[in-house]
């Protein structure tokens, strides 16, 4: 199961969404940015880049994201599927 919140904004109240995915989830990865927010302290395992920045933390952020993307899906391929295929 996926789910996500979203806060584009520092002042954006995401608390009721992650309280109710904390309620819902064995585990919650935050990404944050700037003082890390209400996100960070729920957390079970927290991102922080480390800027006062959106562009730099959210860019940041989605390389991130690609990153571990990227392995989930060769953790599941067998060596000989990732041998062939192009990336």
């Amino acid at each position: 199961m996926c789910d996500h919140s979203k806060g584009g904004q520092k002042d954006t109240d995401l608390r009721p969404k992650v309280v109710s995915l904390s309620t819902n989830m064995e585990m919650i990865t935050a990404f944050t940015g700037f003082d890390g927010g209400r996100s960070a302290k729920l957390a079970t395992n927290n991102l922080h880049v480390e800027g006062d920045n959106y562009g730099v933390v959210e860019d940041t952020h989605q390389s991130l994201m690609h990153i571990l993307a990227q392995y989930i899906r060769l953790k599941r391929m067998d060596d000989g599927t990732i041998q062939e295929r192009k990336f």
